[in-house]
C-alpha cells in the first residue's frame, strides 16, 4: 500500500515502492484520504447569501470524484510503466486511522511512505502522521526519504534491542533478505563497552545465528556512541548498506511519548529508506 497526496513530497515513495512491488512479485494499492477538513463553505455562504445551491454533501462527492480520477490516472501509469497489478481507494477521514485500518484489512505486505518532514515546532512534538502510522501499525512500515532512487537492496543494517527480542520478527526479516540475496548487519549500540555487554551481546548472536538460514550472509557488530540512531546511521554509512531495518517498540502510548524515539530521529536525520516491522 502506497498513500498518496498528489504532491511532488511522494513521488520518491511511489517509484521506490513500485520497484520494491517488482522485486517482491506483489501488486500496489494507492489510498488517498481526503480529510473533512478540507471542504469549504459554498461560495454563496461567504458572500451572506442566505440560500446555496450546493450542500456539504455535494462537494464532498465532487471532491471524491476528482480524487479517483487523478488515482485512477495514477494507476493507470503504473500499471504501464511497471506491469503491476494495482487498484486505488479513496476515503474520507485521518489519514493514520485510514491507512491502519485498510493495511489490515486488505491484508497489506508491507506500507510505504514519504519520510516525514518537519515544518513547525507542534509537528516536532506531536509527530507528524507517518510517524503515528509507524508507532501504531501491526504491518511493517516502509519510509522513503524524498529524491531517493531505488537501488537493489544487498546489505541491511537492524539495530538490535534485547529488550524486544521477538524470533517472528528476526524470521520475517530473515525472510525478506532471502529474497533480496541481502546480507544482515545486526548492531547494537552501546554507550560503553565491557566483557558484561559482550558476553550479553554473544548470547543473543547465538539465539539469532541458529533462526538464520545458511543462505544468508549476517554479521554482528557492538558499535560505541552516546546515540542510537547516530551510531546506526554511520554504521549503515560505511558499510554502505541499502535499507536500514528497525523493529518496532512494544511500549505502550505514553512510555513511546515520553522515550527516545529512534525511528523518529532515524527517519529525520538518514537519507537511507527505514523499514519499520
Amino acid at each position: 500500500m502506497i498513500p498518496v497526496s498528489f504532491d511532488e513530497k511522494g513521488i520518491s515513495a511511489i517509484t521506490y515502492g513500485c520497484s520494491l512491488a517488482r522485486e517482491l512479485n506483489l501488486g500496489i494499492k494507492l489510498l488517498h484520504v481526503l480529510t473533512m477538513a478540507g471542504i469549504p463553505a459554498p461560495v454563496e455562504a461567504h458572500a451572506g447569501a442566505t440560500t446555496y445551491n450546493y450542500s456539504a454533501g455535494d462537494l464532498m462527492d465532487q471532491r471524491k470524484k476528482q480524487a479517483e480520477e487523478k488515482l485512477r490516472a495514477m494507476s493507470n501509469r503504473v500499471r504501464k510503466e511497471s506491469g503491476l497489478e494495482c487498484s486505488f481507494t479513496c476515503k474520507f477521514g485521518f489519514v493514520d486511522i485510514q491507512v491502519l485500518k485498510h493495511s489490515e484489512k486488505d491484508h497489506v505486505v508491507m506500507v510505504v511512505m514519504g519520510t516525514p518532514q518537519h515544518d513547525t515546532v507542534l509537528d516536532q512534538l506531536l509527530g507528524s502522521r507517518s510517524l503515528k502510522i509507524v508507532n501504531h501499525s501491526s504491518t511493517p512500515v516502509l519510509l522513503v526519504p524524498n529524491l531517493t532512487g531505488y537501488l537493489p537492496i544487498k546489505t541491511i543494517v537492524t539495530g538490535t534491542s534485547y529488550e524486544n527480542w521477538d524470533e517472528k520478527k528476526i524470521q520475517w526479516l530473515a525472510d525478506m533478505a532471502e529474497v533480496f540475496k541481502a546480507s544482515l548487519h545486526f548492531v547494537r549500540v552501546v554507550e560503553s563497552q565491557d566483557s558484561e555487554q559482550k558476553l550479553t551481546f554473544e548470547g543473543y548472536k547465538k539465539q539469532v545465528t541458529e533462526l538464520l538460514p545458511d543462505s544468508i550472509d549476517h554479521q554482528f557488530k557492538i558499535v560505541k556512541d552516546i546515540s542510537v540512531d547516530q551510531g546506526i546511521r554511520d554504521y549503515a554509512l560505511d558499510n554502505q548498506a541499502d535499507l536500514i531495518a528497525l523493529q518496532r517498540s512494544e511500549k505502550s502510548g505514553w512510555e513511546r511519548f515520553f522515550s527516545h524515539n529512534v525511528p523518529k530521529d532515524m527517519a529525520l536525520a538518514t537519507n537511507l529508506p527505514i523499514l519499520v516491522y
